[in-house]
């Protein structure tokens, strides 16, 4: 079998696709919970101040905006704020 430039390219945007599905649909389909940093951001986003002792203020500001415009319609399970 001769390797010439179009196979590679075929071959490489192949895999490139197939990591990019099982990369997105694994996580997914297992994750039932956000990550931690994102619980621990959206957190510290809930009472702002000027600074955190691991992170700077923006660090939960932009969760928090983001939760404010969107709501739960981003995350998979719901937070929770919103159960109670």
């Amino acid at each position: 079998m001769l390797i010439n430039k179009n196979n590679i390219n075929k071959l490489f945007y192949s895999f490139l696709i197939i990591h990019l599905i099982l990369w997105t649909l694994v996580p997914t389909l297992t994750n039932n919970n956000l990550p931690l940093d994102t619980i621990e951001a959206l957190a510290w986003g809930s009472n702002l101040d000027w600074g955190f002792n691991k992170h700077p203020p923006a660090s939960a500001f932009f969760p928090e905006v983001i939760y404010q415009l969107f709501g739960c319609l981003l995350y998979t399970s719901p937070s929770p704020r919103d159960r109670g």
